[in-house]
């Protein structure tokens, strides 16, 4: 799945990504690296969670943000070889 989605612009970091996404969901991960993609992914899967969950799979669903800015980070940094 990571190989399909397009590199970032520019390096980022895994660590910076990783907080802002557990702090500020989605929407920090989706400023962070200027992409709509990347804050629908988290949104889509933090509304699922929390439907499933009934309520309590929000948590999951949140931290999810966190954990796909940081491996995004990873994998396009890997790619561009900067």
């Amino acid at each position: 799945m990571w190989d399909k989605m397009p590199s970032l612009k520019s390096k980022k970091s895994a660590s910076l990504a990783f907080f802002l996404g557990i702090f500020f969901g989605s929407i920090g991960i989706g400023i962070y690296f200027q992409s709509f993609l990347d804050f629908l992914v988290p949104t889509i899967v933090f509304i699922v969670a929390a439907i499933a969950g009934f309520g309590i799979g929000a948590v999951p669903g949140w931290l999810f943000a966190g954990f796909w800015g940081m491996m995004r980070a990873l994998d396009s940094n890997h790619r561009n070889k900067y």
